[in-house]
């Protein structure tokens, strides 16, 4: 109006039904809107908004005016139900109260994780290690044993699967494993033609088991080698099978010095008493000794002669490796000196493989004759006489050599 009173508050804007009740006028300081809820709404429970697949649910609806619940869609109320494949499913309640609202309630069905177990390496050799480690999830148990994600482990050899059991988010749990391979640790076997020997013997040694063999220098697999030095060498070997599994190992080869011989002699005096003593460096204990005056080859006599008569004795002395030596060693007797003294005779080499010479002054007969006295073969020669020996078994001869009437006899050996 025009005389400068204020004019009253406007009135609502959206005024429908039947129970409206608007008061015109106008009210000192701010104005108000009262709210009146137009229904009750039911309480519900809920076990699982978030519910893996294949798993139950419960829901529950309560009216707080008294009024009957029901669930549509075939729910029954404080009933388990599995929802169904994963997605979003929305579960309406009603009630017979007039001043209830109807509630709908969303229930999203998880899947299950896509678990994943994975192995690093999946083939692996004994004594190596791997770890176990899985995807797709949040949390992840192994099976068998008590083996955490990413342990570092050390199966023993065979064939292995493990479960991985993973856990998303949501609590769904779902399983997948790994087939693991241990190869066991390949067998190794190292051999030596021979484990003591000589200085300067070729030894060969040989490793099997494998395919591929790395030895210490100068060593080669199977492949004959010498040794210079004297002493206990230790050569090692590496070995790959077939899987790529290695494997080490060692051989020791003993190298003794040459041996050398000394020794004293007892001449013979009155019959069968001279004597040979001996002493014997460089090679490798136990020594063995093959006298001739006794056959030969047997490597069963005593280091030392005692009781013996005048002559050649012819002794071969082995170790306990490849280390050989022969001496052909001289007793002098006083038997019969004068007429034994008219000549004097070498017989050499002795022992000897294809030749022997005799060497004198003179005219002289010989004869040779085997261990029984059999006579091999005889003549006569001046000064000096080259005689084959090729066609003779290995072993003692006697030599005979006569000048007028004086005879004297040799034993050699023929090796």
């Amino acid at each position: 109006s025009g005389d400068g009173t204020g004019g009253g508050g406007g009135g609502g804007s959206y005024n429908a039904g039947e129970d409206q009740d608007n008061t015109p006028g106008a009210n000192a300081g701010p104005g108000q809107v009262i709210i009146t809820a137009l229904c009750f709404p039911l309480l519900t429970t809920v076990t699982d908004y978030n519910p893996c697949i294949n798993e139950y649910i419960t829901l529950t609806a309560e009216s707080e005016t008294g009024g009957e619940t029901s669930w549509e869609d075939g729910v029954e109320d404080g009933v388990p139900f599995i929802p169904g494949a994963p997605g979003l499913y929305s579960y309406t309640v009603n009630s017979t109260g007039p001043e209830d609202c109807s509630v709908v309630i969303e229930i999203n069905v998880r899947p299950f994780p896509t678990v994943i177990a994975n192995a690093a390496p999946t083939e692996l050799c004994e004594g190596e290690s791997m770890i176990l480690y899985g995807g797709g999830a949040e949390t992840y148990e192994w099976s068998p044993g008590d083996i955490a994600d990413r342990d570092v482990i050390y199966p023993a050899a065979g064939t292995h699967t493990y479960i991985a059991t993973g856990t998303d988010e949501f609590g769904c749990v779902a399983d997948d494993e790994v087939t693991v391979v241990v190869h066991p640790e390949p067998i190794l076997v190292i051999t030596a033609d021979k484990t003591v020997v000589c200085q300067g013997d070729e030894v060969t040694l040989t490793a099997t088991g494998g395919v591929e063999y790395d030895w210490d220098s100068p060593v080669e697999n199977g492949i004959p080698f010498a040794i210079d030095a004297v002493g206990s060498f230790t050569y090692e070997v590496e070995m790959e099978d077939v899987n790529g599994c290695e494997v080490e190992g060692e051989i020791t080869i003993t190298v003794g010095a040459p041996i050398e011989i000394t020794y004293a002699v007892t001449a013979e005096v009155l019959g069968d008493d001279g004597g040979i003593e001996i002493d014997v460096i460089g090679g490798t204990m136990p020594y063995t000794f093959d006298w001739d005056n006794d056959g030969t080859g047997d490597f069963d006599d005593p280091e030392d002669l005692t009781g013996i008569a005048g002559g050649d004795y012819v002794v071969v002395i082995k170790d306990a490796g490849t280390c050989s030596k022969s001496e052909t060693i001289t007793v002098d007797t006083q038997l019969g000196v004068g007429s034994n003294d008219l000549f004097q005779m070498e017989i050499y080499p002795n022992p000897a493989s294809s030749v022997i010479t005799l060497s004198s002054k003179g005219q002289l007969i010989y004869s040779i004759t085997d261990l029984s006295g059999k006579i091999i073969t005889n003549g006569n020669f001046i000064d000096n006489k080259n005689i084959e020996i090729n066609g003779l078994a290995k072993g003692a001869y006697f030599i005979t050599v006569e000048q007028g009437m004086i005879s004297k006899t040799f034993k050699f050996l023929k090796i």
